[in-house]
């Protein structure tokens, strides 16, 4: 039965390449070895002839990866040989057959569709020197594209092919390392994190900031660190008694490395201390409960700097985190189809509603949008927690099965506001915090102003800033 259906798939799928030599499509013969500890298999042709390729190897199999690997596995052998008998019985004429090639001898390389590798290529043809700009559409590639020539060597695939784009010679060549093909990823993908609670989290992770600045290595540590939990302290910052420092200094200089600070209704930046008549409950002394940023907003900033600049060892103020994505998969654990779940379908509505007369125009702002408290990839792995109940607008009257939403936020808030589940920080002055703002929930106990003033200076960095100088880093340092 396994031989069956290996043989379906990669009748279909599998091609045999070589140098200088057409692709030909394939059926693979799986046979246990003698040992019964691997699977071996040859490779023949699709005409039902054996030995019409003849490889000089086999292929070979760890039995522990299962059924379901092997048989998702496509194959080719560069020593075959190609027979004439063969000719003219293979599908590659027909465009609408999804054709895959190995690009190497190992067998844990993935394999790759010839539109995606034509795609690939970075030629100057295809792609300006200058501008680092695509010079032809995706689009433009036939749907009939195949392999002319192919040649591996010093760890990179070069191609010529059959139907190229229109207005290429025979003579384009498309050349890929084998590495950047397997090597693209997204720098926060869901695969990357690490969850946490109070007893997994119990110490702060302290990053040197001057040493963040003048080093290359410390930097990715720090960024790929934050990356993979969510939430980093730093220590050394700029204090307010230093010569030429103003409040803002500290989150500039973390703008300036590490991705530019991104403007909203309170500013570029912005300071978190008491004030009289308050337009946000993070301005006043009172206890301020776990939450998000700027929910009421389609696209909320993905992280959050918070520079302490003055503060009281004894008037309170505390900083609370919980790893919202922890308390997600925690909640979604036993759910037979997490994104049917309804904190993963119901759209929560948040709001800032300040339209003041008696103020200009620009001085007021009303805006609204709705997010589902837990939101899933194609995977179905968590990629945004949403919860800010001081935000939250009044729910919308003619929501359906609002109880079984209701019943499950209860269930969340229970999680998150478990001791077990928050880790608190009293920042002192020189010391701030980078979090996840769709990913981390931040709270504030409330302190006594007439212990001494609490001051931090805060900003918003977006993600795709900080992915960024993750993915040069990475590729400067030559890490993985």
């Amino acid at each position: 039965m396994l031989q069956q259906r290996v043989k379906r798939l990669a009748t279909v799928q599998a091609c045999v390449l070589k140098a200088n030599k057409a692709p030909y499509t394939c059926t693979i013969q799986i046979r246990r070895a003698g040992n019964a500890s691997c699977f071996n298999a040859n490779v023949y042709g699709n005409s039902g002839r054996k030995n019409l390729y003849r490889p000089s190897h086999n292929v070979i199999f760890r039995k522990d990866v299962g059924h379901r690997q092997i048989y998702k596995q496509k194959f080719f052998s560069t020593q075959a040989h190609r027979s004439p008998v063969s000719e003219g019985k293979d599908d590659l004429g027909d465009p609408h057959v999804e054709r895959k090639y190995l690009l190497s001898e190992d067998i844990s390389s993935n394999s790759i569709e010839p539109l995606v590798l034509r795609d690939w290529c970075q030629c100057p043809q295809c792609v300006d020197p200058s501008t680092k700009q695509k010079l032809f559409q995706t689009s433009d590639i036939p749907p009939n594209i195949e392999l002319r020539h192919a040649n591996f060597k010093n760890k990179k695939v070069s191609t010529q092919w059959k139907n190229d784009v229109t207005g290429y010679s025979q003579d384009h060549v498309t050349e890929v390392p084998l590495e950047a093909l397997t090597g693209i990823k997204s720098a926060s993908t869901s695969a990357h994190l690490e969850t946490w609670d109070k007893m997994s989290f119990s110490v702060a992770h302290w990053f040197s900031w001057p040493k963040c600045q003048n080093s290359a290595t410390h930097l990715l540590d720090m960024l790929s660190f934050l990356n993979r939990y969510g939430l980093v302290f730093l220590n050394d910052m700029p204090h307010l008694g230093q010569q030429e420092s103003s409040s803002e200094r500290g989150v500039n200089e973390i703008g300036s490395i590490i991705g530019p600070l991104r403007d909203s209704l309170y500013g570029r930046t912005w300071d978190v201390k008491s004030v009289v008549n308050a337009k946000n409950i993070a301005y006043t002394h009172q206890k301020l409960g776990l939450h998000m940023d700027l929910l009421y907003m389609t696209s909320p900033p993905s992280f959050q700097i918070l520079h302490c600049l003055q503060a009281s060892p004894s008037g309170g103020g505390e900083s609370t985190f919980v790893d919202a994505f922890h308390a997600a998969k925690i909640l979604l654990k036993d759910s037979a189809n997490p994104s049917q779940h309804p904190l993963c379908t119901y759209q929560v509505p948040y709001h800032y509603h300040h339209v003041d007369t008696n103020t200009s125009l620009h001085s007021s702002h009303y805006y609204r949008n709705s997010h589902p408290v837990i939101e899933l990839d194609g995977d179905q792995r968590v990629v945004n927690v949403n919860w800010s109940p001081p935000f939250q607008a009044p729910l919308d009257p003619n929501s359906a099965n609002i109880r079984t939403w209701h019943r499950e936020a209860q269930n969340f808030s229970d999680l998150i506001e478990d001791p077990a589940m928050q880790f608190d920080h009293l920042l002192q002055p020189g010391e701030a915090v980078i979090f996840n703002n769709r990913r981390v929930l931040h709270a504030r106990r409330a302190f006594d102003v007439e212990k001494g003033p609490r001051w931090l200076k805060g900003a918003y960095i977006d993600g795709d800033s900080i992915w960024s100088k993750l993915r040069v880093l990475h590729e400067l340092l030559g890490k993985d």
